[in-house]
């Protein structure tokens, strides 16, 4: 109900300015959080191994690793043990908010993030393996939902490789592959 103030002005109370305002847009929120959550679970990638490539004409993906995406690299170097440059790539990830480790198995991992506010999901996928070089590590960072992500793959992956080139690896003597378990 609105209230006409004496000079001809028509006033809101305070509780139909409060749903207006406050509550609507919240429930608004909510809403999209969720058919977000849905599309984003049915457009989960079918299974956590490494995937072979980006889609094609993406503009949601970042790749270094065979057939590399939006850059030239196939992998990044190290002078470390695979396990040592996989346990450090999954301490930063550990590290981010909104992320969570879905799969892991030592030399492949799988985690998915989460963007702030609409909690948009995006899969980040690492590959470690060395050659008696040094350990390596390959990235695939691509989003669930949407046409383009503003660049946000691309900022990720090189947050994480800032990251692994700012630790003090011990220097890898010799290759040995982490088994499968």
């Amino acid at each position: 109900m609105a209230i006409q103030h004496g000079s001809g002005k028509t006033l809101i109370p305070w509780n139909e300015f409060t749903t207006n305002l406050i509550l609507r847009p919240g429930v608004l929120w909510l809403t999209l959080i969720i058919i977000i959550q849905i599309a984003g679970g049915a457009a989960a990638p079918d299974s956590d191994a490494f995937p072979s490539s980006c889609p094609e004409d993406a503009q949601n993906c970042y790749r270094i690793a065979n057939e590399p995406y939006a850059t030239n690299q196939t992998e990044v170097w190290f002078n470390a043990s695979a396990y040592d440059l996989r346990e450090a790539a999954g301490e930063w990830v550990d590290d981010q908010s909104l992320a969570i480790v879905t799969f892991d198995d030592d030399i492949e991992f799988h985690a998915v993030f989460r963007t702030k506010f609409l909690l948009f999901p995006d899969d980040l996928f690492l590959r470690t393996g060395c050659t008696d070089q040094g350990a390596y590590i390959q990235i695939h960072s691509e989003s669930r939902l949407g046409v383009s992500d503003l660049g946000v793959n691309e900022e990720r992956v090189e947050e994480l490789i800032s990251y692994l080139q700012n630790q003090q690896f011990e220097p890898m003597d010799e290759c040995v592959q982490t088994p499968v378990v």
